[in-house]
């Protein structure tokens, strides 16, 4: 990534060198700037929810939907997960993680009679990143997200929000299947994913 320039970036995509850099002024700024548009694309994938009557398996679905996403997306996985990607480049990304927090914590509330906590959207959140830990090490070891190592990643997540909630929740009497306004795809159906044109940054 570090030795991939501006002008690399503007004959590769066909425009002018001074187009680019109106927009960006260097190419760290273009990687911040595509790293908050794929978790905005991100944020509009969830998983087809399944009342199950574990939490676990709730949230493993939802971390499954999104490795489901960075293996079908090189660009995605190289940039925010990859081991070339510079700490701040990833912090642009890592702050959206609140906001899939709350889509978690929200998951969770709509299925199952969740115990008051003190913040559920940061205890997410805190999953969350503990999954993306375990995606990296895969990525950086073997280039994508092995299903061993999504395991840990769920095992991970689910023991550590187990501190906060007890092994069995009470389910509600209905619970929505879907979010509205929102796509919904198994973990294992990749092609939903590939909306936005992906550009290798290796």
């Amino acid at each position: 990534m570090d030795e991939i320039t501006l002008p690399m970036i503007s004959e590769r995509a066909e425009i002018p060198a001074s187009s680019t850099y109106h927009f960006f002024s260097d190419v760290r700024v273009l990687y911040k700037d595509l790293a908050r548009m794929i978790t905005d694309e991100m944020s509009l994938i969830a998983p087809e929810i399944i009342a199950y009557q574990r939490w676990q398996d709730c949230v493993g679905t939802f971390i499954r939907t999104s490795a489901a996403y960075f293996n079908s997306d090189t660009a995605a996985r190289q940039l925010l997960l990859g081991p070339q990607t510079a700490h701040d480049i990833k912090r642009a990304a890592c702050h959206d993680d609140l906001r899939f927090g709350a889509v978690l914590s929200n998951l969770l509330e709509s299925i199952y009679h969740v115990p008051q906590m003190r913040d559920s959207v940061l205890a997410c959140f805190y999953a969350i990143q503990i999954a993306d830990t375990f995606f990296s090490l895969s990525v950086l070891e073997d280039g994508i997200i092995t299903d061993q190592m999504l395991d840990q990643a769920i095992l991970g997540s689910t023991s550590y929000l187990a501190n906060y909630l007890p092994p069995i929740l009470e389910m509600r009497n209905s619970m929505p299947l879907k979010h509205p306004g929102r796509r919904t795809s198994g973990a294992g159906d990749a092609g939903i994913f590939k909306t936005r044109k992906t550009v290798s940054v290796a």
